[in-house]
């Protein structure tokens, strides 16, 4: 089941950065860039952000989490982890159409990840997420850049 994450708890949002050094741990080992701006965030960023936080329990622990911003009918997905003991499981698919199916209305999903992230890439492009764009971050580091949008029903 997913549920919301209440960050402003802090044992709530210290097993929310856990979770997030271990996933993202992974994609820079994997990318090869040890720098990537997740693995530098702290508790306090984490509590004052304004994304809000939904996250999946499995034995015990948090699985997996997801975290995004709504602006108008835009709904911007600013992280997507999966800790490492719950890979390919279906958590990351779950959690993206959790969101989409939770932000009724929305005309468009946003999302983005390292360019060599390839299980990240993969799951985006089957979730039905299209290329939109690539910048380069760092010397041989870019990221791509995806996009979802929403046909709605009943609009002209």
């Amino acid at each position: 089941m997913i549920s919301p994450i209440p960050v402003e708890d802090r044992h709530a949002a210290l097993e929310l950065l856990s979770l997030q050094m271990q996933a993202y741990l992974v994609e820079a080992e994997r990318i090869g860039f040890p720098d990537l701006p997740p693995l530098a965030d702290t508790l306090d960023a984490l509590q004052s952000s304004e994304e809000q936080f939904f996250g999946v329990r499995m034995d015990g622990e948090l699985a997996g989490a997801i975290a995004y911003t709504r602006e108008e009918r835009l709904v911007t997905i600013c992280r997507l982890m999966v800790s490492p003991r719950f890979f390919r499981r279906g958590i990351g698919r779950a959690l993206l159409r959790f969101v989409e199916e939770k932000e009724t209305g929305a005309a468009a999903f946003l999302v983005s990840t390292a360019t060599a992230n390839e299980p990240a890439v993969r799951l985006y492009e089957q979730a039905g997420y299209r290329k939109a764009e690539e910048r380069p971050i760092a010397p041989g580091i870019s990221l791509t850049y995806f996009r979802k949008e929403i046909r709605l029903t009943g609009q002209n």
